[in-house]
């Protein structure tokens, strides 16, 4: 029974924010139980609590493990196995790993960016997902398995139809001149304004969308123009971030997708007030997938099926993982957990991994994970918004990180220079390593490190200067 409801109730397993209740905490035994209660059966949270506690192995990494209040599992890690580990490491290094008993071809989808907009500081940490990604990925190559990192940009849709729109208007000779557009953060401002506020202007745009999907030639080459110099501005920050992804768009799936909807609509497609809607289950109990919007076009939930088809049947992916912003979610999760509210785990993934293996796209020998996150905020704890113009854009933050360190350490020989980018980004990453999935305000100062006070341990830019300082000072 429990592992029928495990699948539809998210285990948490948080850091604990009192160390009298031991390092972790294990909060979604209440959940389990309203889920377990509704299917019946009247289980106490402390009886799920505990029969969770001893089904949990032994391992020489806990030290303890008891159930509290209503039902939590507190968790106490051992001090003892820990020294032993950090001493191995301090005497003979990072081994490699024992050989995996099976190397996995493991897809990971991350990073994701929409063209057109610029990186901002919420895509370094939550509002997407590069670093977690990149680091899921290192993990994994470096236990053996083959690893696909794959860059799912939001290059297609509506946006494109209002930007094309807008540089025929600014720029009518783009096809034969190519226009100085690298500004595009100021050129989706201007064309999101004329699209929420002039109908003419709107009804062109989705016009346009129309013919760049016909794959009109004077249409794709707008398109294409938008899309390079978006693509040039992000690997900058991938490059100074020592990270390298495969660019998988929306439109690399546009005539998958065509291939899709043909080979699932008789089967599992339902009309519905002119939409094609395609349901997890066959009782149609949750929100459907929405394949075909009523003029025939397709949204975002087809692109990730055809992505997902993609990924099993031509990348031969034998596990998938998606790192994602969950947005406020994450908030109003822990929020219902604590009143022992029954939520649901990212609906939208729940639903297209349910509707993937109904229809046999997904087989049961492959492993699919949904990694969910909280957002960066600004310091009026409101989600950076491109929209806004008062974001703080990624480069613009690393080059001040840079900077900063500079001004604040001051040595005598130029060429410790180099070493510099190191420290400062992965400053800059230590200063992200909150909690997963609770958003997060993050201070410009605080951001760049400047205030150590509020650190909660000394910075890593300080402590790689520390090693660094030696191998530049002759």
């Amino acid at each position: 029974m429990f592992s029928l409801i495990l699948t539809d109730v998210p285990v948490l397993v948080l850091p604990s924010t009192n160390p009298k209740f031991g390092d972790y905490q294990f909060n979604s035994a209440m959940a389990v139980s309203q889920a377990l209660q509704k299917k019946g059966s009247k289980t106490p949270p402390r009886t799920v609590a505990t029969k969770v506690m001893e089904s949990v192995p032994q391992s020489d990494l806990i030290e303890k493990m008891e159930v509290a209040g209503a039902g939590y599992i507190n968790v106490s890690l051992s001090r003892t196995y820990g020294v032993k580990r950090l001493s191995d490491v301090l005497l003979h290094g990072v081994l490699p790993p024992p050989p995996s008993p099976k190397r996995l071809r493991v897809v990971v989808d991350f990073s994701s960016p929409n063209i057109a907009k610029e990186m901002h500081v919420g895509h370094l940490r939550l509002a997407k997902s590069t670093i977690i990604g990149e680091s899921i990925a290192r993990l994994l190559e470096y236990l053996g398995h083959d690893v696909l990192r794959i860059n799912h940009v939001g290059d297609w849709g509506t946006q494109f139809g209002m930007l094309i729109a807008h540089l025929q208007d600014k720029f009518p000779n783009y096809v034969k001149v190519s226009p100085p557009i690298s500004d595009l953060q100021a050129l989706y401002k201007e064309s999101k304004k004329r699209f929420d506020e002039d109908e003419e202007f709107k009804k062109r745009a989705y016009s346009c969308v129309v013919k760049l999907q016909n794959g009109e030639p004077d249409y794709k080459k707008a398109w294409e123009l938008i899309c390079d110099v978006s693509r040039k501005e992000f690997q900058k920050v991938y490059d100074r971030l020592d990270i390298t992804l495969i660019e998988r768009g929306e439109s690399f799936y546009q005539k998958r997708m065509e291939s899709l909807v043909k080979r699932l609509e008789a089967d599992y497609f339902i009309e519905d007030e002119g939409r094609k809607v395609m349901w997890g289950d066959e009782e149609m109990t949750d929100i459907p997938l929405t394949m075909v919007k009523s003029d025939g076009g397709f949204t975002y939930d087809t692109s990730d099926m055809a992505a997902l088809l993609n990924r099993v049947e031509e990348e031969k992916g034998e596990w998938l993982i998606y790192v994602t912003d969950a947005g406020q979610f994450c908030q109003s999760l822990i929020k219902n957990l604590m009143c022992n509210a029954t939520v649901v785990f990212e609906k939208h993934f729940v639903t297209l991994f349910k509707c993937a293996t109904r229809c046999g796209i997904l087989p049961k020998h492959v492993r699919i994970d949904h990694v969910g996150f909280g957002v960066v905020l600004g310091e009026d704890k409101k989600k950076f918004k491109t929209r806004s113009g008062e974001t703080v854009r990624l480069v613009e933050l690393l080059d001040e990180g840079f900077s900063t360190q500079l001004t604040l350490i001051i040595l005598v020989y130029i060429r410790f220079t180099p070493s510099f980018n190191f420290p400062s980004f992965s400053g800059l990453c230590y200063m992200l390593a909150h909690n997963l999935i609770v958003s997060q305000s993050m201070p410009f100062q605080k951001s760049l490190l400047l205030n150590v006070k509020e650190s909660l341990s000394p910075p890593p830019i300080f402590q790689q200067l520390l090693f660094s300082l030696p191998l530049h000072a002759n």
